[in-house]
Order: C-alpha cells, then sequence, then structure tokens
C-alpha cells in the first residue's frame, strides 16, 4: 500500500511504518518507519498533508476490501 512502505535511506531493504505521532509545536506530524535491519528514519507531513494520507489509505483498503468481497 503506498504510504505505508518506504525504502530505507540506509540499505534500500523495505521499511514499514512503525509510529505516527504529531509535534503540535510544529504543526506537523513524523511517520517513523524501521527496515528489517533496524534502521529507523522519519519524514514529516502537514496535517492536512496527513488528513489527504489517511484519507488515501483508507479508500484503498475498502477497494480491495469490495474486490475480495464480490470474489
Amino acid at each position: 500500500m503506498p504510504g505505508i512502505f518506504r525504502k530505507c535511506p540506509f540499505c534500500g531493504e523495505d521499511a514499514i511504518l512503525s509510529n505516527i505521532e504529531p509535534d503540535f509545536s510544529k504543526g506537523v506530524f513524523r511517520r517513523i518507519f524501521r527496515c528489517r535491519n533496524g534502521h529507523k528514519f522519519e519524514e514529516k507531513s502537514s496535517f492536512d498533508e496527513e488528513r489527504k494520507w489517511v484519507k488515501d489509505v483508507f479508500s484503498e483498503l475498502a477497494e480491495e476490501f469490495i474486490k475480495r468481497a464480490k470474489e
């Protein structure tokens, strides 16, 4: 799913989203990713970007659920 996986900038392995935490003082969310080699890295996004990202991920999940339900 887009948004949940990233390539690790340190080793190139797939990394999965492990945590999302708000930083209200800066008005951003921090997405923390971890790869299987234990590297940890983060991305920051505004509250509006995060809201859109959550909507996109849930829309994709809903589409996949509907597709599987029809099978």
